[in-house]
């Protein structure tokens, strides 16, 4: 096993790198299979990204072949990648497209604001593929789902940390290497019954992560900086190339399902954004929000209590920040306080 790290002594640059992505590998292995006990009949939820193949090549490595789902909204970009993977490495793959699949679609979008309590137009519609997905995995007959969540949180590969100082990173890692990340897929799956491991967040990675240096997170090939350079260069080794040089994808983009979030915006009136300030108290910041309280209100579920503590309160809805967050409207403050929230002005 290379979880002790001593893989890598004697070796320099991409080769050293790649001996870290391999040690990665190994650890992933490790940290799943103490997680969920068995590893027979486990579902991965697969887009083709970094993270998912990642997972994929070092579970078949070891000899797991877990079931494969993926889940699009029509010609989404990563539904090319994701079938290459699951044929590549021989995996019985599912794949649901939710723009005909409206049934599944609007029961996932209710579920996802229900158990979230979130009207944060973002983090709705990248769980809803999620949600899809977990659906799936129960209709299957399984209970134990894996994904690849903490490879962008652990890793560096968020486009805004690539361009980040050193001391932003040293804050960052610090606080997702000590297992502050959050992440929604377990909590859907746990409503749903489900194990919900995020594969690359175990408590086994996020020690071996500790011991990876800047350098092998963040790299430079060809003049472009690349977050998570030793995942990409372990799938490169791999025969992965096609998916291992792959630009940072956001769920939303990559299952298409950001198209839904225009769909969204026509469905609202005036009437429902002075429903949200007169019962919620706060103006809603694009039409979506306003959309997403009409969903949520519709199920007869209540949104968070307004914030007590003034010193956490959220500046655009007034419930209570978690860190810099707010997990309900999806406001975000920076380091220097200014706020970042969606408007539906990119749409």
């Amino acid at each position: 096993m290379c979880v002790s790290c001593d893989c890598v002594d004697g070796v320099d640059g991409d080769l050293r790198c790649l001996r870290f992505g391999e040690c990665l590998a190994e650890t992933l292995v490790q940290g799943v299979s103490e997680a969920l006990g068995d590893m027979g009949d486990v579902a991965l939820l697969l887009s083709g990204g970094i993270d998912t193949t990642f997972t994929a090549v070092a579970l078949s490595e070891a000899g797991i072949r877990p079931v494969s789902i993926t889940v699009t909204y029509g010609d989404a970009p990563d539904s090319p990648y994701a079938e290459l993977v699951a044929r590549k490495l021989n995996l019985s793959h599912t794949t649901i497209d939710l723009s005909k699949r409206e049934d599944l679609l609007n029961h996932c979008l209710g579920f996802v604001v229900k158990v979230l309590r979130t009207i944060d137009p973002i983090e709705v519609v990248c769980d809803v593929p999620v949600c899809a997905g977990l659906v799936t995995a129960v209709k299957m007959g399984l209970r134990r789902v894996l994904t690849g969540d903490g490879g962008d949180e652990l890793f560096l590969g968020y486009s805004f940390l690539l361009r980040s100082d050193g001391e932003s990173l040293r804050e960052w890692l610090n606080r997702v290497e000590g297992g502050n990340a959050w992440f929604p897929a377990p909590v859907l799956g746990k409503a749903l019954g489900l194990r919900v491991v995020p594969a690359l967040y175990t408590g086994d990675v996020r020690r071996f992560a500790s011991r990876v240096p800047l350098e092998c997170r963040i790299g430079v090939r060809d003049g472009v900086r690349w977050g998570k350079y030793l995942m990409r260069l372990y799938l490169e080794s791999r025969g992965f190339k096609e998916v291992a040089w792959r630009s940072k994808t956001p769920v939303n983009m990559g299952s298409g399902v950001n198209e839904i979030l225009k769909e969204w915006a026509s469905m609202v009136g005036d009437e429902d954004i002075a429903r949200v300030v007169r019962e919620a108290g706060f103006e809603p910041p694009s039409r979506q929000h306003a959309y997403l309280y009409k969903v949520m209100a519709g199920l007869g579920a209540q949104p968070p209590e307004p914030c007590s503590d003034e010193r956490s309160r959220c500046p655009v809805c007034g419930r209570c920040l978690q860190g810099r967050h707010c997990r309900f409207c999806g406001a975000s403050l920076d380091r220097g306080g200014q706020v970042m929230v969606f408007t539906g002005d990119y749409l």
